[in-house]
């Protein structure tokens, strides 16, 4: 409600509405909305809004979006202080501020990825806006990425379980499961994603490093398989 009474979010406010996040945004949060403007959705390559707010391409929106939305009231003095930023999405953004010597001349400027910071601290009753110059666009892995992304676990994580460390192992083998579960998007096989969640969920019951590294790779083989 607050983003529609602006009148300089209209291109968000329909994304919004196209993916299908209205009552999300509406919710009781707390939430921290990185809000592009619609200055900031006009420098997109011509026809990528409009091919976004296709019903097709819901689920797309829907994880770009997310990219912009973030858990908690944060306000630009609490992103000041972090290097990154967990999104809705399970994806991190990189923060960065940099502060004038001489912010009369030269302003201070708190990045978000390659997106500045324009107004910040605009207070909602769920949470808080914070205005940026450029639209954010997750990276979106392919089903080659997702083989390289496995098959480079696989390579760090044998090595190391031969020498004894099955913790360490079953911590690659799991954080690259995460990765391509949580970057998917829809581009990657299905099948693989969830053949990697479903991995992933099962080792956290287990209670030896060893049988979890094992559940672990068993999936990752068999997620290799689908994405052929």
């Amino acid at each position: 409600d607050t983003a529609v009474s602006a009148g300089q979010f209209t291109s968000l406010v329909a994304a919004v509405k196209a993916a299908g996040l209205v009552e999300a945004l509406k919710g009781e949060g707390p939430l921290t909305v990185l809000a592009p403007s619609d200055e900031a959705f006009a420098k997109l390559p011509k026809g990528t809004v409009e091919n976004l707010l296709k019903p097709g391409n819901k689920a797309k929106l829907a994880a770009i979006l997310k990219y912009h939305v973030l858990a908690g009231r944060l306000s630009s003095d609490d992103v000041k202080q972090v290097t990154k930023a967990t999104t809705l999405g399970g994806r991190n953004l990189d923060v960065t501020y940099l502060e004038s010597n001489n912010p009369k001349r030269f302003p201070s400027k708190l990045l978000v990825n390659d997106a500045q910071v324009v107004k910040a601290d605009i207070a909602c009753s769920n949470g808080v806006i914070h205005v940026i110059d450029t639209v954010l666009i997750p990276e979106t892995l392919t089903n080659h990425d997702a083989r390289v992304t496995l098959m480079q676990a696989i390579s760090r994580g044998v090595p190391v379980y031969n020498q004894g460390d099955a913790h360490a192992c079953a911590t690659i083998y799991r954080e690259a499961s995460r990765k391509i579960v949580e970057q998917a998007d829809g581009e990657v096989s299905a099948e693989a994603v969830a053949i990697l969640q479903a991995a992933v969920e099962r080792s956290k019951s287990m209670h030896s490093s060893s049988d979890q590294a094992w559940a672990l790779r068993n999936g990752i083989d068999l997620a290799l398989f689908a994405l052929r």
